[in-house]
């Protein structure tokens, strides 16, 4: 039995269409082991002789031609019905592989049991939920992990699994077609896995914008989708927390997000009225107060005004916090034994700082009750933000403060791979400061980083408003130097440098920007530099 069957729906993919014939041809497992089903769905380029040629030239690609069904749900289940590999991964047209993902996903699988796994991925113009590939998981549930998060089907499944439970894509021109079938899986499944080791799944964002699930949709047919998938949980749960643990991710992402995140802000009246009018139908009909606890104190705000069909509300609250921005600022960056040191703060502010570093640590019960007891006539941001939640009482904001959400992570600039990089973080209300130290030989899940531009970025949010942005200089510290990794023999391997235009912190991995430094020695340390030249102006005296 062949190992895995790679399923990919192609549709006049253009250009877009050869990284992923390239990384499906290139895969570590071997030919005989794999097999590509390309489900041709009545192209009108030239992409069904394409795909011919490759039949011809590779022996595990088998290309099926049929008239166009408008959608990629019917050629993924022909797709489907042809293979024959152990497991199933679908893949679109316009998005890569890793080249090892197919042998380590099948390895990984085989050794946990798995019905269902999900891969890293990498996300380059385009949202991924970074959070749910923070670690390898060998088997988790739909209720006790983030996976709820993940709804694309860019997986791996067990294909007698899909079989048993008659697990398809809805057909036809519709929407959320992947939810319905991976939320089946979720619910069904005995055993879910994430492999977080490698990256093995590309998912980009076309410069034309030309991606299926980007187009613009019929609202009513949207959410008429979505209360298919809905109905599925309902189907296979009871009423109390596990099904409001489900739940709770499309209220927050498919309907406080889409109506308050700062894109909103293109969308015409008559558009945002559409999507507001069609989500309150659906979240009256499905959501409770359970749903809303789940979520942060912001978004509980946006919620249960969608519930009550309060549009006004929303509205403002879309307008109030478009203004909240993170400000992350790197202080500090050095070279120890081949690790990059650094530190810095980021702070969540409504006002754009001038160059101001954080505050220094107070006491959150303290402040708290200084706050409410006596607030002065300029509001604090603290009380600003508590005005933007809809009034949280005392005890919810000094929670909030001192359990703000901040992760960092390195993301190359060319594919959008990320890898997560730990950090001490020290809380200090709507500020933290935060020092990591990046071992780019090691950070990769134990490997090196691939060669490359990787961008430091801060995710940063309290209560539920947060950002996520590039780490950048403080414009007092500007311009920052290239700060060449130090080694004892040869030349360096790496820099950190700052960009010219945003000042952000980027590792170049490869010297792919500063080649000039391959030849050159690491420059020595600033504070030698200055020792040695008090020497020089000291000995005469």
């Amino acid at each position: 039995m062949l190992k895995v069957s790679v399923v990919v729906p192609v549709y006049n993919p253009g250009d877009y269409f050869t990284p992923c014939i390239d990384s499906l041809t290139s895969q570590s497992l071997p030919k005989d082991e794999f097999e590509v089903i390309c489900v041709d769905d009545g192209s009108t380029d030239d992409t069904p002789a394409r795909l011919d040629e490759l039949a011809a030239e590779y022996s595990n690609i088998q290309v099926i031609h049929q008239p166009n069904s408008g959608w990629p749900g019917q050629p993924r289940n022909v797709g489907l019905d042809a293979a024959q590999g152990e497991y199933v991964f679908f893949c679109d047209h316009d998005d890569w592989l890793g080249t090892e993902a197919l042998e380590r996903l099948h390895d990984f699988a085989v050794s946990c049991g798995s019905d269902i796994v999900l891969p890293k991925m990498a996300g380059l113009r385009r949202a991924i939920p970074r959070h749910v590939f923070k670690r390898t998981v060998r088997q988790c549930g739909i209720t006790d992990s983030s996976i709820m998060d993940s709804l694309t089907p860019h997986k791996l499944f067990r294909r007698e699994f899909l079989q048993k439970h008659n697990i398809r894509f809805p057909e036809g021109q519709r929407r959320l077609e992947d939810h319905l079938f991976v939320v089946t899986g979720y619910l069904l499944a005995d055993v879910i896995s994430i492999y977080a080791d490698y990256s093995c799944y590309y998912h980009i964002r076309r410069s034309d914008s030309a991606n299926a699930g980007l187009r613009n949709p019929d609202w009513t047919g949207y959410f008429d989708n979505l209360a298919e998938a809905l109905d599925v949980v309902v189907a296979h749960t009871q009423p109390g927390e596990e099904r409001d643990r489900i739940f709770r991710r499309w209220l927050q992402v498919e309907m406080v997000q889409r109506l308050i995140r700062r894109r909103r802000t293109k969308l015409s009246e008559n558009e945002s009225a559409e999507i507001f009018s069609n989500a309150h139908r659906i979240a009256a009909r499905y959501f409770g107060e359970g749903v809303v606890e789940l979520l942060q104190p912001l978004s509980q705000r946006v919620g249960r005004a969608i519930i009550a069909g309060n549009a006004e509300e929303v509205h403002q609250i879309s307008e109030e916090v478009v203004r909240w921005k993170a400000y992350p600022s790197v202080l500090q960056v050095g070279w120890i034994d081949g690790r990059l040191q650094l530190s810095g703060a980021v702070q969540l502010s409504d006002i754009t700082p001038e160059g101001d570093g954080p505050r220094d640590e107070f006491d959150l019960v303290d402040a708290a009750e200084a706050m409410f007891a006596e607030m002065p006539d300029e509001p604090l941001a603290e009380k600003r933000l508590a005005t933007l939640l809809g009034g949280p009482g005392p005890e919810t904001l000094w929670w909030g403060l001192s359990h703000s959400t901040m992760r960092l992570d390195l993301t190359e600039r060319r594919t959008g791979e990320t890898w997560p990089v730990r950090a001490v973080i020290h809380r200090l209300g709507l500020a933290a400061s935060f020092s990591a130290e990046i071992d780019p030989n090691a950070l990769a899940a134990g490997a090196r980083l691939a060669d490359g531009v990787w961008d430091l970025y801060v995710h940063f949010g309290v209560l539920g408003v947060s950002m996520r942005r590039r780490a950048t200089l403080t414009k007092e510290r500007r311009p920052g130097q290239v700060v060449a990794e130090r080694v004892q023999d040869g030349p360096p391997t790496v820099a950190a440098y700052f960009t010219q235009r945003t000042s952000g912190l980027s590792l170049d991995v490869g010297l792919l920007k500063h080649p000039k430094l391959r030849a050159q020695p690491a420059r020595k340390p600033f504070a030698g530099r200055v020792v040695r030249r008090l020497r020089r102006m000291l000995v005469p005296a």
